[in-house]
């Protein structure tokens, strides 16, 4: 990354391939902090690093939702 400190919210977003509704999930799990600074909403380059070092040494989560029906064979 560049020698910034701060990144506002659609550099993240250009920077991770993250959508937007996943970046304020993982802000609200408490998994990235955000820092307002006179109205803008930053997220520190410190932060956002130690982020995803933490992803990459957990393993995913295992979806807990109904199955999508994707896989379900087709009626006959």
């Amino acid at each position: 990354m560049q020698d910034r400190i701060t990144y506002r919210v659609n550099e993240v977003l250009a920077l991770t391939g993250l959508s937007r509704s996943t970046l304020y999930r993982l802000v609200a799990q408490g998994e990235l902090p955000l820092v307002k600074v006179c109205g803008r909403t930053l997220i520190a380059r410190d932060d956002l690093e130690a982020m995803v070092q933490r992803m990459r040494q957990s393993p995913p989560p295992v979806s807990a939702g109904r199955p999508s029906g994707r896989n379900r064979p087709m009626p006959a």
